[in-house]
């Protein structure tokens, strides 16, 4: 039998079938190959960049938590004898997992604030708080593990505050609402602290953020008293716009009275300040009253639990009564403050008539405000959305009512007195403006990131 001889060229086309299958086989591993390497490498980008931005706001919440605690009015706020007040003290709040030891002090540790020795070389006596975050000490514990306070410096800050290319670091820094300056330039100043934190994610991954931060006078006064209704001042009032002698320190003196509506007065009140008042504008120089209120109402105490003892509501007329009311306290009066002087912030939502009593700090009122004819001292600012109404006579030679500090009001001021000595005393005082700037959030004044 004979076998047919196989077409002519076949074995040539196997061979280039079998070439072809292998470079496609090789075309197909390299590709997978390619995506299976960019799948891993955007894989490792994207968890790069997740534990960047875990780092960055785990950082940043320990600045926060810091900065909340140092308000006096919050919940948690870190006792004042633990807040440093000298170059030489350091404030630290700790943040460890369960199983391991966050001690920011100690070299060997592996969470040691190196970066504190060249900010501050001369050393600081160290004083540790826990964080209290929602889920502080827990597994799922935030990454950051401190949060340090100090007293900025020019050397601990790397600025030049009064440019004369020296880098002080023994003498604080103060804030006066707009600039900052030496302490020693500006005693009245509030001083700025420096909030750094530290956040280590489990890869590795560090940030080292800071702030800084200080109080700021919630207002920057144009008038003793400043109204945008009409001012009428009867009987033997005083209103007086210049500084009072105690507050050391002190600001520039200011308008006695400043109102957006019609003014008068009798002839046997005064008001006095420098420049000369009253000024009499279309409108009143922010803020108002009521942006006052809307900016501070949600730190203040309710005023039924300032003084649950002496404060009733009238749900029929919608007014507080205060009888013997004390809205903050003070040990002397004038205060020297701070020294004798223990503010509040306090709100009122609706009308308030105040029966006598003392008040220290903000007093806020969503309503009308009455005095009546008892004895009443308050140092501080008194906001009032709307009007306000006093009426008192001398006690033994001494003004019934007597305000340090500044008014807003944003309807009709009126007093009356009876007698023949002044009944109702008014006078400017800017260490009553500011003594309340501890129970307010810190204001952010800078913010850097470091390389830790």
């Amino acid at each position: 039998m004979r076998y047919g001889s196989p077409p002519r060229g076949s074995s040539k086309q196997s061979g280039s079938t079998v070439v072809v299958a292998l470079l496609l086989v090789v075309l197909v591993s390299a590709a997978a190959a390619t995506m299976v390497m960019r799948a891993t490498s955007e894989n490792k980008i994207g968890n790069a960049y997740q534990d960047l931005a875990q780092s960055h706001y785990s950082s940043f919440s320990g600045l926060e938590e810091a900065r909340g605690r140092l308000m006096s009015s919050a919940a948690d706020a870190i006792p004042s004898s633990s807040i440093p007040d000298a170059i030489n003290k350091v404030l630290y709040i700790t943040n460890s997992l369960p199983d391991e030891t966050v001690a920011p002090t100690t070299t060997t540790n592996p969470f040691y604030d190196s970066e504190f020795v060249r900010e501050f070389p001369a050393g600081a006596s160290a004083t540790l708080v826990a964080s209290d975050n929602p889920l502080a000490a827990t597994t799922s514990n935030i990454s950051y593990k401190w949060a340090r306070v100090t007293l900025k410096t020019e050397k601990s800050s790397n600025t030049d505050i009064n440019q004369d290319s020296v880098l002080n670091a023994v003498t604080p820094i103060v804030y006066d609402g707009k600039n900052q300056y030496f302490q020693t330039t500006m005693p009245s100043g509030a001083l700025v602290y420096t909030v750094s934190a530290l956040s280590v994610q489990p890869s590795g991954e560090r940030r080292f953020l800071q702030y800084d931060i200080a109080a700021s006078s919630p207002l920057t006064p144009a008038a003793n008293l400043a109204s945008i209704g009409n001012v009428v001042l009867g009987g033997y009032t005083a209103v007086n716009g210049n500084q009072s002698p105690v507050c050391t320190g002190a600001g520039p003196n200011i308008y006695g009275v400043q109102g957006a509506g019609t003014y008068s007065k009798s002839s046997t009140s005064t008001v006095s300040g420098s420049p000369t008042g009253p000024l009499v504008p279309t409108t009143l120089a922010a803020p108002t009253p009521s942006a006052f209120l809307s900016q501070f109402s949600s730190v203040a105490t309710p005023i039924l639990a300032a003084d649950p003892t002496h404060v009733t509501y009238n749900a029929g007329t919608g007014t507080y009564t205060g009888t013997s009311i004390a809205l903050g306290s003070f040990t002397a009066w004038p205060p020297n403050s701070p020294a004798t002087s223990a503010p509040k912030i306090v709100y009122a939502d609706h009308s308030l008539t105040i029966n006598g009593g003392t008040g220290d700090g903000i007093l806020l009122v969503q309503g009308d405000l009455t005095f009546t004819n008892a004895a009443t001292q308050y140092y501080g600012i008194i906001a009032v959305t709307g009007n306000v109404s006093i009426s008192g006579s001398s006690i033994g030679g001494v003004p019934a009512v007597r305000i340090r500090g500044v008014v807003l009001n944003g309807g009709t001021f009126t007093t009356a007195t009876t007698g023949t000595t002044t009944g109702v005393d008014l006078r400017y005082d800017s260490c009553a403006v500011t003594v309340s700037n501890p129970l307010l959030p810190k204001n952010i004044l800078g913010f850097r990131e470091l390389n830790f």
